[in-house]
Order: C-alpha cells, then sequence, then structure tokens
C-alpha cells in the first residue's frame, strides 16, 4: 500500500522511457499546510491544492498544466476543451 507522496515518487524514478517526465501530477490533499504541499513538490507533484477541492482552482490547475483553454458551454453547464 502506498500513499500519495509514494506513489508520485514511485512514478517519477521508475520512469524509464522519460514518458512520465512530463506527466503533470496533481496532488490533492486533505492536509492543507505549508509542510503538506512542500514535500508533494519535492515528491514530483507539479501542483497541490487543499481539500475540500474548490472546482474553479481544480479547472485552472489542469488549465495550466495541460495548456487548455476552457470554454463553459452555458446550456448544459459544463466546461469543455
Amino acid at each position: 500500500v502506498m500513499d500519495g507522496l509514494a506513489a508520485i515518487r514511485w512514478l517519477r524514478q521508475h520512469d524509464v522511457d522519460h514518458a512520465q517526465a512530463t506527466l503533470p501530477i496533481l496532488l490533492l490533499s486533505a492536509h492543507a499546510s505549508s509542510d503538506a504541499e512542500a514535500a508533494a513538490l519535492a515528491a514530483g507533484a507539479n501542483a497541490f491544492l487543499a481539500k475540500p477541492v474548490c472546482r474553479t482552482a481544480l479547472l485552472d490547475l489542469i488549465q495550466r498544466q495541460l495548456g487548455l483553454a476552457w470554454q463553459h458551454d452555458n446550456d448544459q453547464n459544463r466546461y469543455v476543451a
């Protein structure tokens, strides 16, 4: 059994073909402290977000990490890339 930090470290360390070097990893945690964020980033996460997760903040992180431009579909009340 692995926690999130161990999983991130494993992914980054076992990336033999470097395909995951560009894999964005966003860590969502109930531990909302600067130490928890620093640990996540040190483990290899690209970004950290504390729970409870704000939908707008999560969409913003995804947008920045993947280089997306969101469009809001007012008829369906959803976001599309």
